[in-house]
């Protein structure tokens, strides 16, 4: 990992300072900023966010100097990730937002819909204007990933089907019949797309190029102890290298998996599950409580 040094006038230097993360420099983690206004005109901006109830989604940019977060009060924020600061507030009280996600194009991004739940929508911050709205899913969306390095994402819908998209394009490039509450995710390289099914814990690994054909690998996430609950899964995420898997479930236990082999690897406890209100509550509330550290020698998640 690199953090950019200062020079004496307080801007960063060209030359990256190396941090090798260990579980000492881990544990000493704090938080650095905090999204907050910081003058009179930001300030009357987030005013008009007093209201937000709960933030339900969050998406950073590809550089990582910008985040933009979903919330309840059916609004987009955008945050300025060096400064903590509220840079825009993007109300979108007709359609209303569940999930959202940037994508490779500056201020461009894409969200689900709480009041038409079955299309994503593709819009500019900047502009406050659709480009697309994407239709065809015949149940509520409950999962949206962006490519890592394509102008492509998926989409999955309850009872219904995942689809592939492309931004340029209205209709879905392919798509796939499912059942249950399913989840998506995306390989570091693009070239394979997972579909997870929480309800059974079955983890299904696709050539994203076959969709049509059936999944090259699958992997069954089964209960810790005979006779017990299998968790439910609320997020599929790979390391960098992609030789890892991360499956966060709704439990007080989440797994990292061999993503080539589907072996489990190691079993991540400690921390305390989510309430039972929160995981029968809508889908946009769950999936994003851990993540990787860039070099995959750590995983980082809220309790």
């Amino acid at each position: 990992m690199s953090r950019n040094r200062t020079s004496g006038r307080g801007e960063p230097s060209s030359k990256p300072e190396s941090i090798t993360l260990t579980s000492e420099v881990v544990g000493k983690f704090r938080p650095f900023k905090s999204f907050r206004a910081r003058d009179k005109t930001q300030a009357a901006v987030q005013r008009s966010t007093d209201s937000a109830l709960l933030i339900t989604n969050a998406s950073f940019s590809d550089d990582g100097s910008t985040v933009v977060t979903s919330s309840q009060d059916d609004r987009l924020h955008l945050y300025d990730c060096a400064k903590g600061l509220l840079k825009q507030s993007v109300p979108v009280q007709k359609y209303g937002v569940g999930l959202v996600r940037n994508t490779h194009t500056r201020l461009r991004v894409l969200h689900t819909s709480t009041k038409t739940l079955n299309r994503a929508q593709h819009l500019d911050l900047c502009k406050q204007k659709y480009i697309t709205f994407f239709q065809g899913h015949e149940g509520r969306v409950t999962s949206m990933e962006m490519a890592p390095d394509k102008d492509l994402f998926a989409t999955a819908a309850e009872n219904d089907t995942v689809r592939l998209w492309d931004l340029k394009a209205e209709g879905a490039v392919a798509s796939v019949k499912v059942q249950g509450h399913p989840l998506v995710a995306w390989d570091p390289m693009g070239v394979v797309l997972v579909i997870a099914f929480p309800e059974v814990g079955s983890i299904c690994l696709y050539d994203v190029k076959k969709l049509q054909n059936k999944p090259f690998q699958n992997i069954k996430v089964f209960p810790d102890k005979a006779g017990g609950a299998t968790p439910r899964i609320t997020s599929i995420q790979f390391c960098n290298h992609g030789e890892y898997m991360l499956v966060g479930t709704a439990g007080n236990v989440h797994y990292v998996y061999d993503s080539f082999g589907g072996k489990r690897l190691f079993r991540l406890i400690g921390h305390s599950s989510l309430s039972a209100e929160l995981v029968g509550s809508s889908a946009e509330l769950l999936g994003r409580e851990l993540a990787w550290t860039p070099d995959a020698k750590f995983v980082l998640a809220g309790a």
